[in-house]
């Protein structure tokens, strides 16, 4: 009987040991099969936009990523990007034929304006980048044939274009420049020093402009 008992247990446990053999292996060739899979990814990402400038500007940011790996060691990323940020001034920036900064052609419109203008502005820019990322732990395990996978190393190089465009709201629909503006937003010092003022100005300005 107790022979009999020791036969059955041995059979059940190299039944066992051979089972788990088999179960690892092929959760290993999966795993191998999951790590050689080329899979095309697309995303599409948005935000706010912050612009930090003489006047400082806010809008939203959107764009779209592809992914597409060559094989298990390099990908290729297509990223594209487009950002769009308006800004307005509450306070007057003058022409220099009166001492202000105004130098520029493009401002001389208000050569003859003492109020100057409250710059108003809409920026737009657009990104293009290439990407390649190199998984370095694939690259070395398939050169020494082993599987390390405590931690990744990755190398990203990356090609990219770069446009941008502001525009300024100088003119009227009429083509001709805004005068009067310290009149029409009741413009003062006082207000100027204060937060709700400042917004009140930019609340008046907006309704001024076309």
């Amino acid at each position: 009987m107790r022979k009999l008992l020791f036969i059955f247990f041995s059979i059940c446990f190299l039944s066992t040991v051979d089972a788990q053999i088999n179960y690892d292996t092929l959760h290993y060739v999966k795993k191998e099969k999951d790590k050689n899979k080329k899979t095309i990814g697309l995303s599409f990402h948005t935000g706010y936009y912050k612009l930090k400038a003489d006047v400082d500007g806010s809008g939203i940011g959107y764009g779209l990523r592809l992914n597409a790996p060559v094989n298990s060691i390099l990908s290729l990323r297509l990223n594209i990007f487009r950002s769009t940020a308006t800004g307005l001034s509450d306070q007057n920036w003058i022409h220099s034929s009166y001492g202000g900064s105004l130098v520029d052609g493009e401002f001389y419109s208000y050569h003859d304006i003492p109020d100057g203008w409250f710059p108003s502005y809409k920026f737009s820019q657009s990104t293009f980048e290439l990407e390649g990322l190199l998984n370095i732990n694939r690259l070395i395990n398939k050169q020494l044939d082993a599987n390390f996978e405590l931690f990744n190393l990755y190398i990203l190089g990356s090609f990219g274009l770069f446009t941008h465009k502001a525009e300024l709201d100088l003119l009227d629909k009429n083509g001709l420049p805004y005068t009067n503006l310290l009149a029409k937003t009741n413009w003062t010092f006082e207000k100027y020093n204060s937060n709700d003022g400042r917004q009140e100005i930019r609340e008046s300005l907006s309704k001024i402009y076309d």
